[in-house]
């Protein structure tokens, strides 16, 4: 009887007990997810303002979501990676991010020379990589993995060369080119070729090597013997700074039209006052008048002590759109988390962001974006006009 008695105690322990494991796996089953975000981007080399820029972008966005993915049914962590302004390396530092860090999905990077050097990682890795700001055609035609929260290099200088025929009535431009660049000679040749289409004349290419020269005597020559009405120049900040002080020493009277390649505070230190009636097409304008807008502005103006460029606008913006996606995945996550959060990804409709509203289309570029004109001064921009992909 007494034996009996035991094995019952036992019997009764031995279910208190899996109950016990059982009630502790039914909570551990919907304890949060954590999500991996790798953020690829140049703190370092000559993009590294680039990449500052960005990562106060990346800050804000993710301090602003803070307490809502504390409290969701996922946590996310990112982790950082430097490009340090190279391509080859980019590819290296991607590799990083998905090798040793195993992360679930990229944001960045933010160049299109160094997006499209690492973008082939990921799309092999089957990782979603999303870039807030390169905006080489190319980018997305990577793969079905590849992502970008901004509008695209053919879509902008169609914009510029319809600007500089109907508004500025131009009959003849030159480009401008560095042949380093992937941005700077695929949207020139967009460029040219709706020039050309318009009844413009293109006079010549004028190119330059932007990891090599630091001069740029030679092409100012060319510039002020040509003398055409515009100069379209889609070069980086780093180098169109310089441009722009040797073409006002050199008495350069032609227009010159750039891209949001030239969009950092940084260019006017470097210019030193020549930047004065250059225009640019840019996805961003701190002068927008719009609410979030100018709530952006002020938090980053106190936060960073410069007002923001595109680059932090498209980063802040890029946080939320993963945001959107990861909030549409059913939690607990069933299977992939990377397949998950690409399939969401490509589902991206409304996002309402600074930059204008972020919709992806079936190639995985934003329809129907809005296109900034901004007129430099020597030392910040002026809100010129919008130029409108809806209409």
């Amino acid at each position: 009887m007494r034996k009996a008695k035991r094995c019952l105690v036992l019997r009764k322990l031995s279910v208190v007990v899996l109950s016990l494991f059982a009630f502790s796996g039914a909570h551990a089953a919907v304890a949060p997810t954590k999500v991996k975000v790798g953020v690829l981007l140049s703190k370092t080399g000559g993009m590294a303002d680039i990449g500052a820029e960005g990562s106060h972008g990346f800050e804000l966005g993710i301090e602003e979501l803070k307490n809502k993915w504390k409290n969701s049914h996922y946590e996310v962590e990112f982790v950082y990676e430097d490009s340090r302004s190279s391509p080859e390396l980019a590819a290296t530092a991607i590799n990083k991010l998905i090798k040793s860090d195993r992360v679930d999905v990229i944001l960045g990077d933010l160049t299109s020379t160094a997006t499209l050097a690492a973008a082939p990682v990921a799309q092999n890795a089957k990782i979603p990589m999303l870039s807030p700001s390169s905006t080489s055609d190319k980018v997305t035609q990577v793969g079905d993995h590849i992502f970008r929260a901004c509008y695209i290099d053919s879509f902008q200088g169609i914009a510029m060369a319809n600007y500089a025929i109907d508004t500025l009535k131009a009959k003849t431009a030159v480009l401008l080119v560095d042949m380093d660049m992937d941005h700077s000679r695929d949207v020139s040749k967009v460029f040219g070729d709706e020039f050309g289409r318009r009844g413009g004349k293109v006079l010549k290419t004028v190119s330059f090597s932007g990891n090599h020269d630091t001069s740029f005597v030679p092409q100012m020559t060319d510039l002020r013997k040509l003398n055409a009405d515009v100069i379209y120049a889609p070069v980086y900040y780093s180098k169109m700074g310089i441009i722009f002080k040797q073409a006002k020493t050199f008495q350069v009277k032609s227009q010159f039209l750039g891209t949001d390649a030239w969009d950092s505070p940084q260019l006017f230190k470097l210019a030193a006052g020549a930047t004065d009636g250059a225009i640019l097409t840019d996805p961003f304008s701190y002068q927008n008048p719009a609410k979030n807008v100018q709530a952006f502005r002020s938090v980053f103006k106190t936060r960073f002590g410069v007002e923001p460029s595109s680059y932090g606008a498209l980063a802040y913006d890029s946080v939320f759109v993963l945001e959107k996606a990861l909030s549409q995945i059913k939690w607990p996550a069933q299977g992939d988390l990377s397949h998950l959060i690409r399939e969401q990804l490509a589902r991206t409709q409304n996002v309402n962001g600074v930059t204008g509203m972020i919709s992806l289309d079936e190639h995985r570029n934003v329809g129907k974006p809005d296109i900034v004109i901004l007129k430099l001064t020597k030392d910040g921009y002026d809100y010129h006009a919008t130029y409108s992909g809806s209409k």
